[in-house]
């Protein structure tokens, strides 16, 4: 276990322990089900690094990078951060993402070598990207969450506005339709705009659409806060599912076209035998 696996594993306990934090996530949109999927914490003291993990002397590895980020983003009297791991297709946690209950901010660390892709819920959804060769791209781990529990399960967050050519390596490997979920404001238009021009040549791109309906709205969470669960599941089903049907109709021919030809290979194959 890592120290990362360690503080993952600590801030998760620490959430249940907090009837703030509980509320707060309930708040958001995020069932207790995907609190304890996706190993979400909270942490509202510093966390206690093992510096047997140390491995330099100069205080460049991981181990002293995360304990100067501790310091500096969790003191005694901060008023809580929820933890949002951030993972690779395989599971293995890279970063997390640290988010206040109590203002707009948010402060990420990331381990310095990091050969696979990785995104917030990428872990519980590639299974259904993999399947469906289709992802859904959220800036915000709220906004994921949302959509995972309400759209559906092929839904992960980017944490940001831009496509690293990390994520764009994992598009272009696992997946051959993106839906595009990325906030209304400045920021998420030119980001929607920079995968379309870095990615289109090799993948689908269609952005899912959804209205501010008030004054100062910019993401899912605020179409979430003033729509509700019923509204925002049926808004983007009638974006989603059209194409759903008719990509698992072509997925569903190719199938039966490489077994008719499997088996047209057997038979071949067994008529030559009982011939000779």
């Amino acid at each position: 276990m890592s120290f990362l696996d360690e503080f993952v594993e600590w801030s998760n306990r620490g959430i249940f322990d907090s009837e703030v934090a509980i509320n707060y996530i309930s708040s958001r949109g995020v069932s207790i089900d995907q609190v304890r999927s996706h190993s979400i914490g909270y942490a509202s003291s510093r966390f206690h690094v093992n510096k047997e993990f140390c491995i330099c002397d100069n205080r460049s590895c991981d181990v002293c990078r995360f304990s100067y980020w501790n310091i500096k983003n969790f003191s005694d009297d901060n008023s809580g951060r929820i933890i949002f791991p951030i993972t690779t297709y395989t599971g293995k946690i890279v970063g997390v993402q640290t988010r206040s209950i109590t203002e707009k901010s948010y402060n990420s660390f990331y381990v310095n070598r990091r050969p696979e892709s990785h995104f917030f819920g990428l872990s519980r959804s590639i299974n259904d990207i993999w399947y469906r060769q289709a992802i859904i791209l959220t800036e915000g781990p709220f906004d994921q969450l949302i959509m995972e529990r309400l759209v559906s399960p092929m839904a992960v967050s980017v944490l940001t506005s831009e496509i690293s050519p990390s994520h764009a390596i994992f598009i272009r490997r696992f997946v051959k339709t993106i839906f595009s979920c990325f906030d209304n404001d400045r920021a998420g238009v030119n980001g929607f705009w920079s995968l379309f021009n870095k990615n289109s040549s090799d993948v689908f791109i269609r952005k899912l659409r959804f209205p501010n309906l008030k004054k100062g709205d910019k993401d899912l969470s605020d179409f979430w806060k003033h729509s509700g669960d019923v509204k925002f599941r049926r808004h983007f089903l009638e974006q989603i599912e059209p194409w759903i049907n008719t990509n698992l109709l072509v997925v569903t021919k190719k199938q039966n076209q490489y077994r008719s030809q499997s088996c047209l290979m057997i038979l071949t194959l067994v008529s030559k035998l009982l011939m000779n």
